[in-house]
């Protein structure tokens, strides 16, 4: 019989990975440059820790194995078939009610984020129609729409008909910059602005 309080009972449970011969050199948590991930030991430390009145075989975690396929194992079972194939269990989502994990080569999915953080965000295009007959007040409105979008760095398509061109030119904030030369076509004109 178990006299320990429940706590102490959850905390000195033993390590489920040794028994499997797992490496226990993973067992810190590893971090890329904005997230941390546990990995390996320390991840199922953490999940056994976080349903500790569950007996450790009935812990449940779905796992990720490729892009499309997910499992709903136990986590014996989960660290049996990373330890046969060769594979790091990484955390995703541990506050779920069933935990979220990886398997995955620790290096490989390091490679994978650090690839998809370095891509900068697309500029998005925001188009801004004037009509030939907008009141002073409405061209000042869209006007202070378009500083908005400079501000965030999109870049802005201003239509207008022609003899709105001068007005808007001059009446554009002091950072913006014209892309391209004003595109007349008819009585129509367009414009493209970047901030500078």
């Amino acid at each position: 019989m178990n006299l320990l309080p429940r706590a102490a009972q959850c905390s000195s449970s033993s390590i489920l990975l040794p028994r499997l011969g797992y490496p226990a050199a993973t067992l810190a948590t590893k971090s890329s440059n904005q997230k941390q991930y546990l990995v390996n030991e320390a991840l199922v430390q953490a999940i056994r820790k976080r349903a500790c009145h569950i007996p450790p075989q009935e812990i449940q975690v779905r796992l990720l194995q490729h892009p499309n396929s997910t499992q709903l194992l136990s986590l014996p079972q989960a660290v049996q078939l990373s330890v046969q194939q060769k594979l790091d269990l990484i955390g995703i989502s541990l506050q779920q009610e069933i935990p979220v994990i990886r398997m995955e080569n620790w290096k490989s999915f390091l490679y994978k984020q650090e690839k998809e953080s370095s891509h900068p965000k697309r500029k998005t295009i925001k188009e801004i129609h004037l009509q030939p007959k907008i009141a002073d007040h409405d061209l000042e409105r869209k006007l202070q729409q378009v500083t908005k979008f400079l501000e965030k760095g999109h870049i802005c398509v201003l239509k207008m008909p022609l003899l709105l061109l001068d007005t808007v030119l001059q009446q554009l904030p002091s950072f913006a910059e014209l892309m391209h030369p004003p595109q007349i076509e008819g009585q129509k004109a367009l414009i493209r602005v970047h901030a500078k």
